[in-house]
């Protein structure tokens, strides 16, 4: 068997949804169940190793997003940088781009104002422990307790 060939048959006969970023979108097939990429159903869930390769390709997302809307976000420190990365992984482009009196607190180092602004969000009241966590590691600049 060609699986190559078979792939891209199947590529061919299942086509995909796909987003004006060329990212493939949710979408129902012909009876109903949802299903994304080429032909897979959500229902059937996805392997580990999967999940891992999906959470790669969204980190890097994540990554290429900070400088839109942080370009000095590569100036910090490893932990703060991390925090940024975390926040636009959760809040995409949109979402982070909310955050305006967080920004300029990073940009004026002022990291107790920062973790507020981490603090006062809709975010932090939605996943608490997540971003109050986040808010510890921008101000203190470190991941100890």
């Amino acid at each position: 068997m060609n699986r190559r060939r078979l792939a891209d048959d199947l590529i061919g006969f299942e086509g995909a949804i796909r987003n004006h970023d060329g990212d493939h979108m949710p979408y129902e097939d012909t009876r109903g169940v949802q299903t994304i990429g080429y032909g897979h159903r959500v229902d059937n869930g996805i392997t580990e190793a999967a999940a891992r390769v999906i959470l790669e390709a969204d980190i890097a997302t994540a990554e290429r997003n900070v400088p839109v809307l942080f370009p000095a976000a590569h100036l910090l420190d490893a932990v703060r940088q991390e925090v940024i990365v975390q926040m636009m992984f959760q809040l995409g482009l949109r979402g982070f781009g909310k955050f305006v009196q967080f920004r300029a607190a990073v940009l004026a180092q002022d990291w107790e104002r920062a973790a507020d602004e981490i603090l006062d969000s809709d975010a932090a009241r939605e996943s608490g422990r997540r971003w109050r966590v986040l808010a510890r590691w921008m101000r203190d600049g470190t991941r100890e307790d």
